[in-house]
């Protein structure tokens, strides 16, 4: 059964009413002695069940998380294509957001833990938004006092927050383990609140301060990272990673800002502002247009490697990656890893955690150990 067809609907409706309906007249006519206890207790827990199954087949639905039963126990065939040509890192190395000072003159950190925590003020408007950073394993060692780090930046998705890097996509056990195998060098995750007020922000330059997201993921973060932490400058040594919501806000920040990042990693992302509620501007104005990465790759393709997912099955990120994909050409490099089925859920996009730093590794100057 195809469980993100409208019949997944019905289905959660009719196990609701049975689950109800057959809960209120077995419990209403069981004998009042151990064996209805019994049976009581039974036909409450099937009913139970029942109802959480109606529950998560409407969310399922909502979500697109899984697009068939067997989504739950097989893994995706995957296949990879390359798109463009050329190579993005060819030459200059790329503008560094800020040159980080002497390691002697950063300012102390709040601990020596390797999970810190920041807020970090936006220079358009008058807020400040938290961030969350991984410190590689050997940061606070004696002999790598003056050694420098390429930098991770992770964005997480909608609903979400940074926690979701420290638990479901565990980034920190995942970079420790490419790190020992050789994969990448060590690196420095940042991972900002891109959902900072709870909305949806899309990572945009919106017409108020609540969506001024851009300027400080693109510019304040970067800046910020550069004074306070041992990162290494330019755009080689700085990625964006990021699953749904921030698959877009990572590819979109890469690619409207070259300049500053090199490369971005996209896990069932999309490629226009996907807006859960209103967008901040009226159908059909000419602002949207800078954030339509299908144009922008097939008309101004910038000079940064991609590397994205998706899923066939997946009704919410497939669709606009195809067209992404269609649309690339030179010198926008991208990998990309399509699989036959899975839905738009951490299942599918954890597994693939791995690959994407081994690509990171392997592609990028700035993370090749």
């Amino acid at each position: 059964m195809d469980l993100l067809s409208d019949a997944a609907y019905w289905l959660a409706g009719a196990l609701a009413l049975v689950a109800l309906v057959a809960g209120a007249w077995l419990t209403s006519r069981t004998p009042r002695n151990w064996k209805g206890t019994l049976l009581n207790g039974v036909a409450v827990l099937v009913a139970g069940v029942m109802m959480v199954t109606s529950v998560g087949l409407v969310l399922n639905r909502q979500n697109g998380w899984y697009s068939s039963v067997g989504d739950l126990f097989q893994s995706a065939q995957s296949t990879t294509d390359n798109y463009g040509a050329g190579s993005p890192f060819e030459g200059a190395e790329g503008a560094a957001p800020a040159a980080p000072p002497p390691a002697a003159t950063l300012p102390p950190l709040p601990t020596r833990d390797r999970i810190q925590r920041f807020d970090v003020p936006t220079s358009v408007g008058h807020q400040t938004w938290n961030v969350t950073v991984i410190l590689p394993p050997d940061y606070f060692a004696a002999e790598s006092s003056a050694k420098t780090y390429p930098v991770v930046y992770a964005g997480h998705g909608f609903p979400g927050s940074p926690q979701q890097y420290l638990e479901a996509f565990d980034i920190q056990k995942m970079g420790d383990n490419a790190v020992r195998a050789r994969s990448i060098k060590p690196f420095i995750t940042v991972i900002p609140n891109i959902t900072p007020t709870g909305a949806d922000t899309e990572c945009i330059t919106g017409p108020d301060d609540v969506q001024q997201l851009e300027t400080w993921l693109a510019k304040d973060v970067p800046a910020f990272v550069a004074g306070h932490l041992r990162a290494a400058p330019g755009r080689t040594n700085a990625a964006w990673l990021g699953f749904s919501l921030g698959g877009w806000c990572g590819t979109m920040l890469t690619m409207r800002h070259p300049e500053t990042f090199g490369a971005a990693a996209a896990l069932g992302g999309y490629y226009q502002p996907w807006w859960v509620g209103p967008a901040p501007w009226p159908a059909g104005d000419a602002r949207a247009d800078g954030y339509d990465l299908v144009k922008m790759a097939g008309d101004k393709p910038p000079a940064v490697a991609l590397w994205v997912q998706s899923s066939r099955k997946d009704t919410q990120s497939w669709p606009r990656t195809e067209q992404f994909l269609k649309a690339v050409k030179p010198p926008l490099s991208v990998t990309a890893v399509i699989d036959s089925s899975g839905g738009h859920n951490f299942s599918g996009w954890v597994g693939h955690g791995p690959a994407v730093l081994t690509w990171l590794g392997e592609t990028v100057p700035g993370f090749k150990p």
